[in-house]
């Protein structure tokens, strides 16, 4: 198999993996009791498209937090810190 074929297929499979992580995510949003219907107007909202199309590097993320009407990042424990 060719090199530039072999890079092919590692892309591939870890676009596959980064695909899954976002599955994973929204699994355990659903199983931590989110509505299905909140991911069906997320979806609808087209904001994933815009957050996938944008340049995350240049957005603050307590300001995208404080337009979502969430409190910043820094206020609240990370998600994998929480005790369950």
């Amino acid at each position: 198999m060719k090199l530039k074929t072999v890079r092919k297929e590692e892309g591939r499979v870890n676009s596959l993996k980064l695909a899954m992580d976002v599955l994973n995510l929204v699994l355990k949003k659903l199983e931590a009791g989110m509505p299905s219907e909140h991911l069906e107007q997320i979806l609808r909202s087209k904001l994933l498209h815009d957050l996938l199309d944008g340049n995350v590097k240049q957005v603050d993320r307590d300001q995208f937090r404080k337009t979502l009407g969430l409190i910043a990042i820094g206020m609240e424990p990370l998600e994998i810190c929480k005790k369950s």
